[in-house]
């Protein structure tokens, strides 16, 4: 046996941005370009002041905002919509809320169409995880600000993404939990 191994799942991403103006199409553009290029399984924490344009960014990174001008690549492809393999985990509630805890952690791998045990398996593995396996059959609007956080980072893992896109994910959790995720 060979003492290397090749894998077909490839890790981490190259996220890039090449003198991407940030904005709203129908709003006032941030100000000046962004030129970035995030490595695989490089950390990048942004920081700034409330409405500095964090968000923005990271939209556009997950393909849900184009950019107002520039390039945004994964991998040297250009991103101009969300894709499983990119995982954005928001700072406000995005669960869906008919669907259970464990229904919302599946879903995406009901996106892949894996198969319905290996859903189960996975987003109760995530569930455990996370702190919430007791409150897989529950809906969103029955946990608080901080279980429905820690959901939203169960179902953004259980993709396995090659890329996790975080939005002050731990802001509604209390500092005890946080220190926990």
């Amino acid at each position: 046996m060979s003492p290397t191994r090749t894998t077909s799942l490839r890790q981490g991403a190259e996220l890039a941005l090449e003198d991407v103006r940030l904005g709203h199409h129908e709003g006032q553009p941030l100000p000046g370009t962004v030129r970035l290029r995030i490595a695989p399984g490089e950390l990048v924490a942004v920081l700034g002041p409330s409405g500095c344009g964090k968000s923005t960014l990271l939209r556009t990174l997950a393909g849900l905002l184009p950019p107002l001008d520039g390039r945004v690549t994964q991998d040297g492809t250009p991103i101009d919509r969300p894709a499983a393999d990119r995982a954005l985990v928001f700072q406000e509630n995005a669960l869906l809320p008919w669907r259970s805890v464990r229904a919302n952690v599946e879903l995406p791998l009901a996106i892949r169409r894996s198969g319905r045990d290996e859903r189960r398996s996975v987003a109760d593995g995530w569930l455990e995880r996370v702190g919430l396996a007791e409150h897989a059959r529950k809906l969103p609007r029955q946990l608080s600000g901080g279980q429905r956080q820690r959901v939203q980072l169960a179902r953004a893992l259980a993709g396995r993404p090659r890329a996790v896109l975080m939005d002050e994910p731990f802001g509604a959790l209390d500092p005890h939990t946080r220190a926990g995720m």
